[in-house]
């Protein structure tokens, strides 16, 4: 029955849409996983399948396996940002920064125009205080999306760590010209000021 599901699966969605209420919504992971590993019986190379599988043992805090099911999730994928941003975070909890950088660089080469995996590749560089690459990809990301006050604040941070105050309060200008309620870049204008 499940391989049957699996094979289903790849032509209409609604059988996952189904599968998500019923189990993953509901917090029944252990169930989700039976259903979901029956049907990648039936349908082994869905990404599909294999996110939402990815996702149970994610909830699960079974990060081996969940990182196993993410990165079969392929470009063409609705969800291969999700695996992919999953997949490093669980790489860098382990303390796989390097390995967390290589995959975020794969799939910048597989969709170079996707600026959340620079943003994240970005924030991946700062916590490993390699601010050069850490400023170099966050502006990647900004050049792909340059109104997302997310990345312009990421990247006011990163010049702060990098004690470039002037860059930073330039840069955290620029967040709030973008969200003028923007907290965290009027807190740290405000801090900033008062130190000064």
């Amino acid at each position: 029955i499940f391989k049957r599901l699996g094979q289903r699966s790849q032509t209409e969605f609604e059988v996952l849409v189904k599968v998500i209420q019923l189990y993953v919504d509901q917090k029944k992971y252990d169930q989700a996983l039976v259903v979901l590993q029956g049907m990648l019986t039936g349908a082994p190379n869905s990404s599909d399948i294999h996110h939402i599988t990815g996702i149970a043992f994610y909830s699960k805090k079974n990060y081996d396996s969940a990182v196993k099911h993410f990165i079969k999730v392929m470009p063409d994928s609705r969800f291969y940002q999700d695996a992919v941003v999953h997949a490093a975070y669980i790489y860098q909890e382990k303390g796989e920064s390097e390995k967390a950088i290589d995959y975020l660089k794969k799939a910048i080469k597989d969709q170079p125009k996707n600026a959340e995996f620079n943003y994240y590749l970005g924030t991946f560089y700062e916590d490993l205080e390699d601010y050069e690459n850490a400023e170099k990809f966050l502006k990647q990301a900004i050049d792909l999306e340059s109104d997302n006050p997310r990345f312009y604040f990421r990247l006011g941070v990163v010049y702060d760590k990098w004690n470039k105050k002037d860059a930073s309060m330039d840069t955290m200008r620029k967040v709030i010209s973008l969200d003028p309620k923007h907290a965290n870049a009027l807190n740290y204008l405000g801090y900033t000021y008062a130190d000064l």
